[in-house]
């Protein structure tokens, strides 16, 4: 993840966004993380569109879950 990030791109989201730098590095490792997940061979284990978009969303808003409590969201939502 660390040589990932680009310290240019983290001062220019410090400067826009009042949040900091630490905060902005939590919400790339989750889009990072999510980009992952969607990326995985299974199909049975990559996350649907909803689920996607919801995480996005959770992502946006700085509520940070675990893996393990989106998988859990993610397989409830699916049974619907």
């Amino acid at each position: 993840m660390n040589e990932i990030d680009d310290p240019k791109i983290l001062a220019e989201a410090e400067a826009a966004g009042g949040r900091g730098v630490h905060h902005h590095h939590h919400q790339f490792q989750a889009v990072l993380e999510l980009i992952l997940k969607c990326l995985r061979d299974n199909a049975e284990e990559r996350p649907i569109m909803l689920d996607v978009a919801k995480q996005l969303k959770r992502i946006q808003r700085g509520d940070f879950i675990s893996n393990e409590a989106y998988h859990n969201d993610a397989s409830s939502s699916s049974n619907i």
